[in-house]
């Protein structure tokens, strides 16, 4: 059995009980327990650096099969990824598929948000500081403050309308009349 079949056996397993010994995974999936030890710490390894997850506020996994690559975002999200990968391929063509709730929508806006000041900062101290001699130019000074108040406007509009969502999913593949974006937003 390959290693990436152990796990997303361990996966399933683990989904379907809420946990899992190293006994009880040796013993279903025919290793040893040293092999699904091996796999325990593999797979806890897939948990996604701190600093990649920092922008999301939440945790992440992921997890991967000889056919699909598989994010995991949030709590309990880890749990998942054995069902996932299980999955059968779905349609020829597909290329993605997403789910996230209105906390996790919120965070994202709020990352992007800090991102954007950030940049407009930066922007701001160069022209300051005379780093760009494009930027000294007083009408390029105007023009940066005009962009960073209209990026101000978009997320505080972002931020109204992320707090109305409670989930929000997406789905996007290539059919014989080009590439397919579908997207459902349920409202709280």
């Amino acid at each position: 059995m390959s290693r990436y079949r152990r796990w997303n056996d361990l996966l399933e397993l683990l989904a379907a009980d809420g946990q899992l010994t190293v006994e009880k995974a040796a013993e279903e999936l025919g290793v040893s327990a040293a092999t699904v030890r091996r796999d325990f710490d593999d797979l806890a390894a897939q948990q996604m650096p701190a600093d990649m997850t920092a922008t999301l506020g939440q945790p992440a996994w992921v997890a991967m099969s000889d056919k699909a690559l598989v994010l995991g975002i949030g709590t309990g999200e880890d749990a998942k990824l054995g069902d996932m990968l299980k999955t059968p391929e779905g349609d020829a063509g597909r290329m993605m598929r997403m789910h996230l709730t209105g906390d996790m929508y919120q965070t994202w806006v709020q990352a992007m948000e800090a991102k954007s000041d950030q940049l407009a900062q930066l922007t701001a101290n160069m022209a300051k500081n005379g780093d760009d001699a494009a930027d000294s130019d007083a009408d390029a000074v105007k023009e940066q403050q005009q962009a960073a108040a209209r990026s101000k406007a978009q997320f505080e509009s972002m931020r109204q309308q992320a707090a109305r969502v409670k989930d929000l999913a997406g789905e996007m593949h290539v059919d014989d009349h080009g590439l397919v974006i579908t997207n459902t937003v349920e409202l709280k």
